[in-house]
């Protein structure tokens, strides 16, 4: 009898995991890979002296930008030319942005900066963090409605990221 009860509590307390399991897709560009839901698009840019990668969920409202530079370009630099740049952006003209501080992303030292805006009666709310490792320069940036940015779906994302240079 206790067997079958622990066999039962056992079947039962692994359904969670299996209804919430997402299907992964493992995507590369350059020297950087990581998963995403099988369900999301990529896609990539190339540029002068760098690249991005660009992923979401068509029909969504929430992605994140990965790019990068030939060049060891200072990780603040970086996110001070993206928070110029966007507040040219109707999105971002009206966005709240914090200070930047140090924090540790995927085993890197790196600066994060992060914002909140709102666009057209929809909140959204990101963060950019830069980087560099060895001779390149990085920037991770993710937008997002407030529910998506607390999610395990982002989270899984982010901690997914590895860069090969």
């Amino acid at each position: 009898m206790k067997i079958r009860i622990l066999f039962v509590l056992i079947i039962f307390s692994s359904i969670p995991a299996f209804v919430s399991a997402q299907s992964t897709k493992e995507i590369s560009y350059e020297d950087v890979t990581l998963k995403i839901p099988e369900d999301w698009f990529h896609r990539t840019n190339q540029f002068q002296n760098g690249g991005s990668l660009n992923i979401g969920k068509e029909g969504e409202k929430n992605s994140i930008t990965i790019n990068f530079w030939e060049a060891k370009i200072p990780s603040e630099e970086i996110l001070n030319f993206n928070k110029a740049n966007f507040s040219k952006l109707d999105l971002f003209k009206n966005a709240k942005y914090s200070e930047t501080s140090e924090v540790t992303f995927n085993g890197f030292q790196a600066k994060r900066l992060e914002f909140s805006t709102n666009f057209q009666n929809q909140s959204f709310v990101g963060k950019m963090i830069a980087f560099n490792r060895n001779s390149r320069s990085y920037l991770v940036m993710y937008n997002a409605i407030p529910q998506f940015s607390n999610s395990s779906t982002l989270q899984d994302i982010l901690a997914s990221i590895k860069i090969f240079h």
